[in-house]
């Protein structure tokens, strides 16, 4: 018998760490956006880069980039399946988008026995998988694109996190517990998790706030609270502008927050009159089927756009040997013709060269 290991390799993204104070919050977050959302998504977001999921207690919902509902599941159409409630199972968590699927916490009434049921992200049905995990409360899951492991942590005292890995064994399905990552601060009442590069953000209702945690070494600092009122839910991190964590706000009316924060040292503007060659991360990414790739030349270049799959084979090359002008400049590709995958896009205008990595997801 064989292990079928779930794995997936996404983009990084590069975050630069202050300190190691765990007291005081870092001041480089700021409020981005923020959006009235419906008062039913009240327990986790995850996105796919083109919808937006959203959970409730007893809900899961797919909608546009504008938040305008495109499948809703509950009431009658309860996500979670009869023979499940049967065995008092009631409560979805803070969900995780990886590869089609959503993985969705889902607790008893006692708090004694969890799941992750596996739903499909198209359509939203349960597929007819779940597996069983070793935790007494079970709020929420983030998966790492970078390596397919899934993070979990209880909710109140939580002073380490769960690392599982998700594989298929005689065609079952099961989550093992591979490692713990130990924290360095006790944290309470953990609602969310999400990662962007090494960092996994974590959204707590015991005074709204959002702790990144360094998984290298299990180190808690506080980055950022939120205003004052509304109860902490599900977050999501995704590779908008070089890296934005959004979350979900309870307010108890029938209309819930969808806070956009931003950080100002993942995704410093290009001057207008740039300096030095820089090439940034495409935009959205992942995407499909189109995406903008933005850069900056210090001085007047031949530039070429080379597109690689994982094998280093040229796909495609749209622009070759081309002049630009020093200053900003955007290209956009469409990729309509491309299998979903994982593809390097490369600059190389005259000494200067850069390479990225992107996401094509259909």
């Amino acid at each position: 018998m064989t292990k079928a290991l779930y794995f997936l390799s996404l983009g990084w993204i590069t975050i630069l760490f202050l300190s190691n104070n765990p007291i005081a919050a870092q001041n480089n977050w700021f409020e981005k956006a923020k959006d009235g959302v419906d008062g039913r998504f009240s327990q986790g977001v995850a996105t796919d880069g083109v919808f937006w999921y959203f959970s409730s207690r007893g809900g899961l919902y797919k909608t546009d980039s504008n938040f305008n509902m495109l499948i809703e599941k509950d009431g009658t159409q309860n996500p979670i399946p009869g023979f499940l409630q049967d065995q008092g199972y009631n409560h979805i968590g803070d969900i995780a988008y990886f590869v089609g699927k959503l993985y969705a916490p889902i607790e008893d009434v006692s708090y004694v026995k969890p799941i992750i049921g596996i739903y499909d992200a198209d359509s939203l049905n349960f597929t007819g998988d779940f597996v069983q995990v070793p935790q007494s409360h079970f709020p929420w899951i983030a998966v790492d694109p970078r390596t397919g492991y899934f993070y979990s942590s209880e909710f109140n005292g939580v002073n380490k996190l769960y690392v599982y890995e998700l594989y298929v064994w005689d065609g079952d399905k099961y989550f093992d517990l591979i490692d713990e990552v130990t924290l360095n601060l006790t944290l309470s009442r953990v609602q969310g998790g999400a990662f962007l590069g090494d960092f996994l953000y974590l959204a707590c209702d015991n005074g709204d706030y959002v702790y990144e945690v360094e998984i290298a070494s299990g180190t808690v600092n506080p980055v950022f609270n939120v205003p004052s009122g509304p109860e902490m839910e599900g977050i999501e991190a995704y590779e908008l502008d070089s890296g934005v964590l959004h979350f979900v706000a309870e307010t108890g009316d029938s209309t819930n927050i969808f806070y956009h924060y931003d950080n100002r040292l993942l995704a410093p503007e290009i001057s207008d009159v740039p300096t030095s060659f820089v090439l940034e991360q495409n935009y959205p990414n992942p995407f499909n089927p189109r995406t903008t790739i933005r850069f900056a030349l210090p001085e007047d270049q031949h530039v070429t756009l080379t597109v690689y799959n994982l094998l280093g084979q040229i796909i495609i090359e749209p622009m070759n040997d081309q002049p630009y002008d020093a200053g900003i400049h955007t290209i956009t590709l469409d990729t309509g013709h491309f299998s979903s995958g994982v593809y390097f896009y490369r600059i190389q205008a005259g000494k200067w060269s850069a390479t990225r990595k992107m996401i094509l997801m259909k």
